[in-house]
C-alpha cells in the first residue's frame, strides 16, 4: 500500500506509520496553511535524556525540538492508544502567538491538558496545529502536528 497514487489529487499517499523527514538542526516552524510563525528559533535534539519520559517536567528546553519517534511516548486511555509518533515535541515557553482551541473538551485534564481530547492549540489562521499535554500525569510538551506545520528557515 505504501507509494498508492491517489487518482483524485495525483500524488503518492503515505501509509499511516509515515515519519516525516528530520527538520534542519535549527529551524522555525510554520503554519502550512497561512505561514504564520508558530515558535521561536529551535535547535534539533537528537536524543532525549532516558528518564525524560519518566517524569512529569518539560520533554524538551525551551530552546529546542524533538521528533518523536516510534513508540516513544504511547499512552493508553480510555482504552484508545494516543501516540504522537511523528510529531514534533516543543516546550510550551517556544511557541509564538498561537492560540488556545475554543472547544473545552480538548482542555479536560486535572493539572493542565492531558491532550486526550485531541488537538488543543490553534494557529491565528484557526488551524489545530497541535496539541498540549501538560496534565500531571505526562512529561509536558506540545506536540506539532507534521501535517499542519513545516520547518522553516528564517532568513538572515
Amino acid at each position: 500500500m505504501q507509494g498508492r497514487i491517489s487518482m483524485k489529487h495525483g500524488r503518492k499517499l503515505k501509509s499511516s506509520w509515515y515519519v516525516p523527514p528530520e527538520a534542519p538542526d535549527e529551524t522555525t516552524f510554520a503554519c502550512r496553511a497561512c505561514g504564520a510563525t508558530l515558535t521561536k528559533n529551535l535547535r534539533r535534539q537528537r536524543f532525549l535524556d532516558t528518564h525524560a519520559h519518566d517524569y512529569t517536567g518539560p520533554l524538551v528546553p525551551d530552546d529546542a525540538y524533538w521528533l518523536v519517534a516510534q513508540g516513544h511516548l504511547p499512552t493508553p486511555f480510555d482504552g484508545r492508544q494516543i501516540d504522537f509518533m511523528g510529531c514534533y515535541a516543543v516546550h510550551p515557553e517556544a511557541l509564538v502567538g498561537v492560540g488556545k482551541h475554543p472547544d473545552p473538551e480538548r482542555w479536560i485534564g486535572c493539572c493542565g491538558p492531558s491532550g486526550t481530547g485531541g488537538p488543543n492549540r490553534v494557529c491565528t489562521c484557526g488551524r489545530a496545529i497541535g496539541t498540549e499535554r501538560s496534565d500531571c500525569m505526562w512529561p509536558i510538551a506540545i506536540y506539532l502536528d507534521t501535517k499542519n506545520v513545516k520547518p522553516t528557515i528564517k532568513e538572515a
